[in-house]
């Protein structure tokens, strides 16, 4: 005999009283629990270009083109994102010390550091080769340099 009660969200069996358990409730709530998971396993897999999502989280990674400004599409406006080039320390001082290579930045809200900005559905990226006036040069899309990034 089934249940007299039942789960709000996947439905499995809530025995009370009277109740007689009986091997095919637990093995159709075995199969919903595994059903639950799966699905929420193949969504989590199903990010493309390196993804992992996870509701309004975004890892990621991509390999940079070299272009001044490169959007990163995540279907969303984050409220956090943290970007950075795999191998490379954060800043990289270059000529003397008078120069930096930015090679991380963060985002929050609207505001972001020097080489990342907001945009509708994602962010941007910015690369900038070579010496610049004021000495912070953002090197978050260089031409073959992979980059990760989170953004929630």
């Amino acid at each position: 005999m089934s249940s007299s009660e039942k789960t709000a969200n996947l439905r499995l069996n809530q025995w009370k009283g009277p109740d007689r358990p009986e091997r095919d409730d637990f093995n159709k709530d075995n199969l919903l629990i595994d059903e639950a998971v799966t699905s929420i396993k193949r969504q989590l897999e199903a990010g493309a270009n390196g993804e992992l999502r996870a509701g309004g989280i975004r890892i990621g990674e991509y390999v940079g083109n070299g272009q001044l400004k490169r959007t990163i599409d995540l279907g969303f406006v984050p409220k956090w994102t943290f970007v950075f080039c795999a191998g490379e320390s954060f800043l990289n001082c270059c000529n003397g010390g008078l120069n930096m290579e930015i090679n991380a930045g963060i985002l929050v809200g609207t505001l972001g550091s020097v080489g990342i900005q907001p945009s509708p559905k994602g962010f941007i990226v910015i690369n900038t080769p070579g010496a610049v006036p004021t000495g912070r040069t953002p090197q978050l899309n260089a031409d073959g340099k992979k980059y990760g990034y989170v953004a929630i």
